[in-house]
C-alpha cells in the first residue's frame, strides 16, 4: 500500500486542533501501511505548535507528528511547505477544522494504489455545524469547501474543474515533477493569510 502524510495547516488552530487529532487517532490502518501527521505552523500567535504535540502523546498514538513553522503567511505558503516537508507517497491535506472518517488514510492509500493515473483526488466534505446555519449557507457551500465537488467521479483536467484544499491528496511523486516546471519556489496564490481572504 502507499504510504500517506497527512498534513494539517495551522494558524491560530490551538482550539480547533484536538477534534482533528481525535479523529486521526481513530484511523483504522491496516499492517503495513506507514502514515505520518506533519503539522505546518503558519506564523500562530497562539500556542498552536504546543497543543499539536502535547495533544497527540497525551492520546499515545505511535504515529509520528512533526510540527514544521512557516513564517509566510498564508495558506499557499502553508501548503507548499507542508508538500516540501512530507515524506510518504501520497500528501493528503485535512484542514484544522476537518473531521476525517475513520478509513480516511486507508481509502485514500487504495484509491491513488489503484489508479495510477490519478495525480490528485478529493472527497465530499460535510458540514458538521454547532449551531444553524444561516440561510445562505446552502447556496454558498462550496466556497466553504463543503458537499460534492462534481456530479460524478471522474477526471477534472477536461472539465476545467478544481479541487477543494480540505482533504486533498497529491501524488508525491506527481508533485516533483511540478517542481521541476516552477521557476522560483513559491506558489503561485498565497491563498487565505490568517483571517483575510486570498
Amino acid at each position: 500500500m502507499l504510504s500517506v502524510s497527512i498534513v494539517i495547516c495551522c494558524h491560530n488552530s490551538s482550539q480547533r486542533l484536538p477534534g482533528v487529532l481525535d479523529h486521526l487517532a481513530c484511523q483504522e490502518v491496516p499492517p503495513g501501511l506507514s502514515w505520518e501527521i506533519v503539522v505546518i505552523d503558519n506564523l500562530s500567535m497562539d500556542s498552536t505548535q504546543q497543543t499539536a504535540e502535547e495533544y497527540w502523546r497525551r492520546l499515545r498514538s505511535l504515529v509520528p507528528i512533526r510540527v514544521v513553522r512557516e513564517d509566510r503567511l498564508g495558506a499557499g505558503f502553508a501548503r507548499f511547505r507542508g508538500l516540501s516537508e512530507a515524506e510518504k507517497d501520497i500528501v493528503s491535506f485535512v484542514d484544522d477544522d476537518n473531521w476525517v472518517s475513520p478509513d480516511w488514510i486507508c481509502r485514500v492509500s487504495e484509491i491513488m494504489q489503484s489508479h495510477p493515473e490519478i495525480g490528485a483526488c478529493g472527497g465530499r466534505n460535510e458540514p458538521v455545524c454547532g449551531v444553524e446555519p444561516p440561510f445562505w449557507f446552502q447556496r454558498f457551500s462550496g466556497h466553504y469547501a463543503v458537499g460534492a465537488q462534481f456530479d460524478k467521479p471522474g477526471d477534472v483536467t477536461q472539465a476545467g474543474g478544481f479541487l477543494y484544499g480540505a482533504g486533498l491528496s497529491v501524488r508525491r511523486s506527481a508533485w516533483l515533477e511540478i517542481l521541476k516546471s516552477l521557476e522560483r519556489d513559491h506558489p503561485w496564490c498565497h491563498g487565505r493569510r490568517g483571517n483575510q481572504a486570498a
